[in-house]
């Protein structure tokens, strides 16, 4: 279950012994962009928005948004390159993606952020402040909050058939009705 730090099937074979789960994404690995996102939380309560509203010009804020989107497409494209199961595999590829991937994503996702608090994006922040999102906002930290339960229940059956399972049919079916609509 752990990486082992000195050993060569994991230098040689980077990618599948960091995501041979397909269950769930080891803690130190997300690690990077919980940090930077209490980095920025830190810096948002010193600069309050209120008393720096509107701080960055509106053409500024148009170029930073679009510089945004489109790494946002970047790091997307190379993200699903990189699990491509036909890639030859890389050593340097590898390390380069694994060391950058999720901290440029925190990244943009901080400056996007930053963007709809000291930027003027009206368009964006009408979306964003679109009254039927908070209901769904309270729904995804709900699922936040128990998806552990979901992933424990998971590793736990994962010997034992789930053919007929009740809690499986359930999943299947939410899963199926999310996708519909």
């Amino acid at each position: 279950m752990f990486i082992k730090i000195r050993s060569y099937q994991n230098v040689s074979n980077y990618r599948e012994s960091l995501f041979g789960s397909v269950i769930y994404l080891r803690t130190h690995l997300r690690a990077t962009p919980y940090l930077i996102g209490l980095a920025l939380g830190y810096i948002i309560s010193i600069y309050k928005p209120s008393h720096y509203r509107n701080i960055i010009s509106n053409n500024a804020s148009r170029i930073i948004f679009t510089v945004l989107v489109f790494m946002t497409g970047c790091i997307l494209y190379t993200g699903g390159r990189f699990h491509y199961p036909d890639m030859e595999y890389s050593l340097w590829k590898s390390v380069a993606f694994a060391s950058s991937h999720r901290f440029i994503w925190a990244l943009i996702f901080t400056c996007f952020l930053v963007m709809c608090e000291y930027g003027c994006l009206p368009f964006v922040q009408s979306y964003l402040s679109w009254p039927p999102w908070v209901p769904f906002s309270k729904l995804s930290y709900g699922l936040y909050l128990v998806h552990t339960v979901f992933y424990s229940r998971i590793n736990a059956t994962i010997r034992f058939p789930a053919r007929f399972d009740i809690v499986e049919l359930c999943i299947s079916q939410a899963q199926f009705v999310s996708d519909t609509f």
